[in-house]
């Protein structure tokens, strides 16, 4: 029991384990496993609930003469999803797939990203570090900026970023 709410649950992954066990069920949280025969095989069910925003495979009808509520997801990923389409958009634009076999292969293009980088990083309200093989050549909008090999002294905590270049 959950919480000790008195409420039991069961968890399935199989058609055939929920075909055992769909008998005794009151509520149904389902997508992938949901058979519109299973309204038949269980006299207990009062509620299904769709784990996805579609409902076009559930015989909405059926289940109403069955006595069952149906409800969906609908809007409940409505942010994880757009912002995940937005991310693998963005990365298939700049072509991420590209820059990360080319950074296993160890090539860099020449290119000068770091200033713009840290520009959009403080519309985050984020604290830019810059990570500089020649500290004379300017900050670049970073807050503070170390020598590229000074990185490892500070990840095994050797140096800190207290407002002075490490």
């Amino acid at each position: 029991m959950a919480r000790k709410t008195g409420l039991r649950s069961v968890e399935v992954r199989t058609r055939e384990e929920l075909d055992a066990r769909i008998g005794g069920a009151n509520v149904l949280v389902v997508h992938g496993l949901w058979r519109n025969d299973l309204a038949k095989i269980a006299p207990n069910l009062r509620f299904v609930q769709s784990i996805s925003a579609g409902v076009d495979h559930y015989l909405a009808e059926m289940l109403k003469a069955s006595g069952i509520r149906l409800a969906s997801a609908q809007g409940a990923n409505a942010h994880a999803v757009s912002e995940h389409a937005m991310a693998l958009i963005l990365a298939l634009t700049r072509r991420i797939p590209e820059a990360c076999d080319n950074h296993a292969k160890r090539f860099w293009r020449g290119m000068r990203i770091g200033g713009r980088l840290a520009h959009l990083a403080k519309a985050f309200d984020l604290r830019v570090v810059g990570v500089r093989r020649d500290l004379t050549a300017g900050s670049n909008n970073a807050d503070l900026d170390i020598l590229c090999e000074n990185l490892d002294r500070l990840w095994r905590g050797e140096a800190t970023l207290r407002n002075q270049v490490v």
